[in-house]
Formats: structure tokens, C-alpha cells, sequence
């Protein structure tokens, strides 16, 4: 079955991170690539590691009430923002570790490896550079938000989905 639309979603969010000097593109994760300074998105959590995002999220930051999708698209765009305030040998070390964790994850996946991989330096400024923005920016996360349920009843609508009344 082919899924019509996705590109719908792509303009939106592509628009949005543009702004950044980001461009954006459908994925299977949500991830930031600094060399192309492109954001994948998805929508859906598919990583089992990312399960703990919300939780981690909620218990970090418990003033905050956003979508997790928001909260992962601006944490990807947190990292194209706070990726100069590491060294090369700092940026390094992160990789290392989140090689090193990753492969932990392989073994078993737990909140304790999630949240040590979220606490990163670089993961942390990332995912505090999020919560900022949607402090100071709740219209344009609202508006953001209304523009992809939009976008949604399109696709729902071109995959023959219907819709609760």
C-alpha cells in the first residue's frame, strides 16, 4: 500500500525549520545531520530507546505540556543551534558515548540507558534549547501545531482513513 501525502507534511515542517537554515525530510526517527544541516522526522516513535523521551521530558522540564512531536523536531533543531558551543574533542567524547550506550541498548533497552544517553551534554542543550523556544514561542507552536492537523485530515483523507464524527 502506497502512502499518499507525506509530502504534505514535509512543506510543513521543511517551512518551519527553514528558518534555522534547516531543511527537512520524512525518516524513521527523528534525528539531526550537521553536515547537511537536514532534520529527519517521523511520525511516530519508532526507536525503542525514544520511549523515555516523554517521561524524561515531563519529569525534566514539568512546566511544559507539548507535543512529542514538537518537543522532537526542536530538540533535532536544538542540536543544529547548540552544535558550535562543543569542541570537536567534546563532540567526539558525545559520539563515543552514545556509540557506547547504543550498543548497551542492543542488550536491553532500560530508562536508566535512556536517560543517560538525554543527559548528554550535547543531548541536554539540545533538548534545553526546545524548551525554550516553547516557552517563548506558544502562538508559534499553536499555529504550527493547527497547521499539521490540517495537513493530517488531508492525509487521512487521501489514504481513505475516515475520520471519527
Amino acid at each position: 500500500m502506497e502512502v499518499k501525502g507525506l509530502e504534505l507534511f514535509n512543506e510543513v515542517v521543511d517551512r518551519f525549520v527553514s528558518k534555522w537554515d534547516c531543511s527537512a525530510r520524512p525518516g524513521s526517527e527523528f534525528a539531526y545531520f550537521y553536515a547537511t544541516d537536514e532534520i529527519s522526522w517521523s511520525l511516530l516513535v519508532t526507536e525503542d530507546a525514544d520511549r523515555y523521551f516523554q517521561s524524561f521530558l515531563t519529569e525534566s522540564f514539568p512546566d511544559i505540556t507539548a507535543d512529542t512531536f514538537i518537543w522532537s523536531l526542536l530538540h533535532e533543531v536544538g542540536h543544529h543551534e547548540t552544535i558550535d558551543d562543543w569542541t570537536e574533542e567534546e563532540q567526539e567524547f558525545f559520539d563515543s558515548e552514545k556509540e557506547r550506550i547504543e550498543e548497551l541498548y542492543r542488550q536491553s533497552t532500560n530508562k536508566d540507558l535512556s536517560y543517560l544517553y538525554f543527559n548528554l551534554p550535547d543531548e541536554y542543550a539540545a533538548t534545553c534549547w526546545a524548551a525554550d523556544y516553547i516557552r517563548e514561542n506558544p502562538e508559534e507552536i499553536e499555529a504550527l501545531l493547527e497547521e499539521l492537523r490540517e495537513v493530517a485530515k488531508v492525509f487521512y483523507k487521501l489514504n481513505e482513513v475516515e475520520l471519527a464524527a
